[in-house]
């Protein structure tokens, strides 16, 4: 057969059939450039809080020395980018420790609540809060009266 009449075979593609796979392949290349672009978004919210709850876990490792009673505000340098402050309010009033086998122990106590600031991790700081003892030899408060918080 020489491909004339109602029984001939057809060869390729026309251009409506050419035009009609392109439109299906860019409805399908559409659908994976957006999932892509909401990977993309998710990729960098996530990145963005492991750099906080990073920045967090060195603030709180830094902060572990810190004695509120000696030292209720202060300022320190995590990086290049990243500064760490805080504020301690005292929760209890400052009392004399109790010793191991009871009685009064050699130190004065106190409870307080730390207000830790984490700047340069993002357009926002970041915050968090937590309870820390402070305290103080007893040698060196005997001039103090400990039923006031400081």
């Amino acid at each position: 057969m020489t491909g004339h009449g109602p029984i001939a075979l057809k060869r390729g593609l026309s251009l409506i059939e050419a035009l009609i796979a392109i439109a299906i392949l860019g409805i399908a290349f559409s659908g994976l450039l957006s999932w892509r672009q909401t990977i993309l978004r998710q990729h960098q919210r996530l990145e963005a809080v492991e750099r906080v709850n990073r920045a967090s876990n060195n603030a709180a490792a830094l902060l572990a020395d810190v004695n509120p009673m000696a030292e209720p505000a202060g300022t320190r340098v995590i990086s290049q980018e990243e500064v760490v402050s805080w504020q301690s309010t005292p929760l209890t009033t400052r009392r004399r420790s109790t010793a191991y086998a009871g009685g009064e122990g050699d130190f004065i106590v106190a409870l307080y609540r730390m207000d830790v600031r984490i700047e340069g991790i993002g357009p926002e700081p970041s915050t968090f809060t937590f309870e820390r003892l402070g305290w103080s030899s007893l040698d060196q408060s005997r001039d103090v009266d400990i039923s006031q918080p400081r």
